[in-house]
């Protein structure tokens, strides 16, 4: 993959920042990665037993997961290959 250009890559960094910015609005939630994976893993579990109070805090920790770099794995609605954003819309 061909490397961006300086303003490409400003416009992509200031994308980025916008959308940390907004996640952080909407899902006040904070931890280091592992922390969130282990998160995500419990309401996942709790997710599947039909607890639909569970997927508002699955999503933002999703998107956290996202905004931290963090690599995605399979989990509950997030098939093997799916990264934390699109888990996160689901």
């Amino acid at each position: 993959m061909p490397a961006a250009l300086p303003a490409q890559q400003l416009s992509l960094d200031s994308m980025l920042a916008a959308t940390a910015a907004r996640i952080t609005a909407a899902c006040p939630i904070s931890g280091e990665p592992d922390a969130l994976l282990r998160h995500e893993s419990r309401l996942a579990r709790y997710a599947t037993e039909r607890h639909t109070d569970s997927l508002a805090p699955l999503a933002c920790v999703r998107a956290h997961l996202y905004r931290t770099g963090t690599i995605a794995r399979s989990s509950w609605n997030q098939p093997e290959g799916e990264g934390w954003h699109e888990g996160a819309v689901r």
